[in-house]
C-alpha cells in the first residue's frame, strides 16, 4: 500500500481558499444589497399608503361638505 501526499501544490490550495472566500464575500454583499432594497421597498410602500390615506380622508371630507 502506498500513500501519496503532495508536499508542494504550487499554491493551489491557497488559491482555492481565496477563490472560495471571494465567492462568499460576493454572496454576502448580494444579500446585504437585497436586504437594503427590501427595506427601501417597504418604506416606499408604507409612505405611499400614508399619502393615499391622507388623500382619501381629504376626499371624504370634501364629499361631506358638498
Amino acid at each position: 500500500m502506498a500513500v501519496s501526499l503532495p508536499l508542494f501544490d504550487g499554491g493551489q490550495r491557497k488559491g482555492q481558499k481565496r477563490e472560495r472566500e471571494a465567492v462568499l464575500n460576493g454572496v454576502r454583499a448580494e444579500r446585504a444589497n437585497a436586504a437594503r432594497q427590501a427595506t427601501s421597498d417597504v418604506w416606499v410602500a408604507h409612505e405611499s399608503i400614508r399619502a393615499l390615506e391622507r388623500a382619501l380622508a381629504s376626499a371624504r371630507e370634501a364629499a361631506q361638505q358638498a
